[in-house]
């Protein structure tokens, strides 16, 4: 079970969240908007974004409220910006991840404690994970949870409309009848859901899942990262020992028979208090099924004795074969602590944003062979990330978080020195 304690740190080590006031700016058709004050950011993954068939935004985040306490927000927005719905007061947790299906319905994932009610939905436990179906109005279809504590960090639905979800987990968790032990306080793991919501396995994992997305064949790819060694069934990737962390990319079906484990990572530099952070990052599926993953690889560090890491942020296409046919350096300063949002456009152009190891964060546009179409001017202040990115058939959405001010192309907005999250549409 996990921990109250590590739940408590999760839900209230982070940041304090207040709706603000709404601040949207608008230029050549773009929309930059000003979503969530907040007091504080957090290194956990706290927002995620989707988008539906006419442009609309759905959000999955959390908002700290006067007893200190993180209440879901589960936010949608049109595509100039204006909120559609909002969903979450008094609603104690976190929305952590969210998806788009095939009929257009919304999967978000996300930790609750007491009662969690969705219209006529409902769930009750001290702390547990849910997974929530909305259609594009915000009416609840489905809710089920976990009967022990657990983190999620993203949700994937594939044409068939079966469900991977992964996250983080105690010594035991439990979906329905399925259910995994471990020996050690945590673990990541991987849980699958049939179309009606019933748990067909629970999979621990040693490793930390950053992104699962689904391709057009019905596949699942999942991308994160791991320590010494990661086992799926029968495979197992080991990196050079238990401080060296290196990103790993899986491929699979969801009875688990074909699947294909890849590593990313260089030897880390063993030493005492220090741990690589090589990752894969961020997995995009585009309209006609071509996928594209980042990775994180070490390149040294910016001075000797400094423990910031520099890394290469690097694009790699892949076939339907899912075998890689391309990989192009996009930076080669990325520095360790900093996330980078991938997503194809409907025209299947690929557009990246990130961050260079002197803290200035950018927005491209590259052809599949790499070459740099377009590249938007991007200004900040501190503590700026690219978080998440989405497509939909008119434009693509990004989401993240800022301080101060914000300004891409000749949009801006502030928040007079706080945190807060932001969204960007382009139209196309």
């Amino acid at each position: 079970m996990l921990s109250k304690t590590l739940f408590s740190i999760f839900l209230l080590g982070t940041f304090h969240l207040f709706v603000a006031c709404q601040q949207v700016t608008s230029g050549s058709n773009n929309q930059l908007r000003k979503l969530i004050s907040t007091h504080r950011i957090s290194s956990n993954h706290f927002v995620d974004i989707a988008t539906d068939q006419q442009g609309n935004s759905y959000l999955a985040s959390f908002q700290q409220v006067a007893d200190k306490s993180d209440e879901i927000r589960i936010i949608s927005l049109d595509s100039v910006g204006n909120i559609r719905w909002q969903l979450g007061d008094g609603l104690k947790g976190r929305a952590t991840s969210i998806a788009m299906d095939a009929d257009q319905h919304i999967w978000v994932s996300g930790l609750y404690s007491g009662d969690l009610q969705f219209g006529e939905q409902h769930l009750r436990a001290n702390h547990a994970a849910f997974v929530a179906q909305f259609d594009t109005s915000g009416q609840c279809l489905r809710l089920f949870g976990s009967e022990e504590g657990a983190i999620p960090t993203d949700i994937a639905v594939n044409a068939q409309g079966i469900i991977l979800l992964g996250g983080r987990m105690g010594r035991q968790l439990h979906f329905g009848l399925q259910q995994a032990e471990v020996p050690q306080s945590e673990s990541g793991f991987l849980a699958a859901f049939d179309v009606n919501g019933y748990c067909q396995w629970i999979h621990p994992l040693e490793g930390q899942i950053n992104r699962i997305r689904a391709n057009h064949q019905g596949r699942f790819l999942v991308a994160g990262h791991f320590y010494h060694r990661f086992s799926f069934r029968q495979d197992t990737l080991y990196t050079q020992d238990s401080y060296d962390q290196d990103g790993f990319l899986m491929q699979l079906t969801i009875d688990e028979q074909d699947y294909k484990l890849q590593r990313f990572g260089k030897p880390g530099h063993a030493r005492k208090s220090y741990r690589s952070s090589e990752m894969v990052s961020d997995i995009a599926i585009s309209p006609k099924g071509k996928v594209a993953f980042l990775s994180l690889t070490e390149k040294g560090f910016q001075e000797p004795g400094k423990m910031e890491e520099l890394l290469e942020l690097k694009l790699h296409l892949l076939d339907h074969n899912l075998q890689i046919t391309q990989t192009h350096l996009i930076i080669s300063d990325a520095l360790s602590r900093n996330a980078a949002a991938l997503t194809y456009d409907a025209q299947e152009h690929i557009w990246i944003a990130g961050k260079h190891g002197n803290e200035q964060s950018f927005l491209r546009k590259y052809q599949e062979d790499g070459q740099l179409m377009q590249s938007k001017s991007v200004a900040h202040g501190p503590n700026h990330i690219f978080r998440t990115a989405a497509f939909h058939r008119n434009g693509l959405v990004f989401s993240g978080h800022f301080q101060k001010f914000l300004n891409i192309e000749d949009l801006q907005i502030e928040n007079k020195g706080e945190h807060a999250i932001f969204w960007y549409h382009i139209a196309e």
